[in-house]
């Protein structure tokens, strides 16, 4: 049987206050979502990664944190929605 992960992380970071969303500011070297990968990608119960990000981070999250921190478990990177039930759908 093959595991897939879906990570939602779509989120607008608005409590978070420090003019980027949450999940791309940097923390120990490298972005926050990138921990949160990493975390998967070493798991050899988990086959494949479906991430979920905001429309407007899709290229973004594609070059500045699937490229360039090498994720391979990455199947697919889709849309958000407005609202964190809709994005959890999206996936």
């Amino acid at each position: 049987m093959k595991t897939e992960a879906l990570i939602v992380s779509a989120g607008k970071g608005r409590r978070f206050m420090e003019g980027k969303k949450k999940q791309f500011h940097f923390l120990a070297g490298k972005p926050i979502l990138a921990h949160t990968l990493d975390q998967f990608e070493k798991s050899s119960l988990i086959h494949s990664i479906l991430l979920v990000v905001g429309q407007e981070d899709m290229d973004y999250c594609l070059k500045e944190i699937v490229e360039k921190w090498q994720f391979r478990k990455i199947s697919q990177i889709v849309p958000g929605g407005k609202q964190r039930q809709d994005s959890v759908k999206m996936g």
